[in-house]
């Protein structure tokens, strides 16, 4: 992407841990002028949830690369700061294993946020500890799309080869029944995905969505059997790589795939 940082909407100093180490993690965001025509673009909130959506992904190893399993990704809340009509809102996190171009979700997230909603003129993603040299906004930018994958799952994928498309349904095989509460648990896991999709996480080309789109529907069509269907999808292939990291860390914690289909 040429002019990555001419592209954000907003102000960006980066500096990520380089290696996964554990550090602490410092994120702000400074309040510009709102709109005076828009009244919903008054506060930083809707950057506050977006960053919560993230940190969830994060925990559920959504955006984390490995072999046969994503790797444990830690993003642990240590202290927020939001007082509703500051300048800004700041937090601090534990991490660890950190997989950096994971960042490019929520760059993303907040781009389409700042278009849609928040007065919101600079960003900051610092470190702090000995991690050694830090990665910083330009390279961030640079890097491959591809957010990350698992190399080889534990399970048959099956991946139409005209992904990504509008509309998929992403098919989760079990080797054993899933109980409903075990279904309204990754239920709620795939409302994760579906918040990263639908508010722009993988609109890596920065460009303002005309709308949101619709949000996608799981259901438990058989005993051993979860579908998953995504309405509209608009976004890079990331989306679906971290699709299969989620079964993938499902797998690994203890309820083993047979395999998925994403059609």
């Amino acid at each position: 992407m040429s002019n990555a940082l001419d592209a954000l909407p907003f102000d960006l100093d980066l500096g990520l841990p380089r290696h996964g180490q554990e550090a602490e993690l410092s994120i702000s965001f400074v309040r510009g002028e709102p709109d005076p025509e828009d009244e919903e673009e008054t506060t930083l909130a809707p950057c506050d949830e977006v960053l919560h959506v993230f940190s969830l992904a994060q925990a559920a190893r959504m955006l984390s690369g490995g072999a046969s399993e994503p790797r444990r990704t830690v993003m642990e809340p240590l202290s927020r700061d939001t007082p509703e009509d500051g300048p800004s809102w700041r937090y601090r996190f534990r991490v660890r294993e950190i997989e950096p171009a994971s960042f490019l979700v929520l760059l993303a997230l907040l781009t389409q946020t700042k278009y849609a909603y928040a007065p919101l003129s600079a960003v900051a993603i610092t470190t702090s500890g000995r991690v050694g040299p830090v990665i910083a906004a330009e390279e961030l930018l640079r890097l491959p799309r591809e957010v990350a994958r698992i190399s080889a799952p534990p399970f048959a994928v099956e991946r139409a080869k005209n992904l990504p498309r509008k509309r998929f349904v992403v098919t989760f095989r079990f080797r054993d029944p899933v109980s409903p509460a075990s279904f309204q648990e990754i239920a709620e896991l795939l409302n994760i995905w579906d918040h990263l999709a639908v508010l722009g996480g993988f609109l890596f080309d920065l460009k303002e969505q005309e709308k949101l789109p619709p949000f996608g529907e799981p259901a438990h069509v058989a005993r051993d059997v979860i579908e998953h269907r995504v309405r509209f999808y608009d976004g890079h292939e990331s989306g679906i790589d971290a699709l299969v990291n989620l079964g993938a860390a499902l797998h690994a914690d203890g309820r083993p795939l047979l395999s998925m289909e994403i059609d």
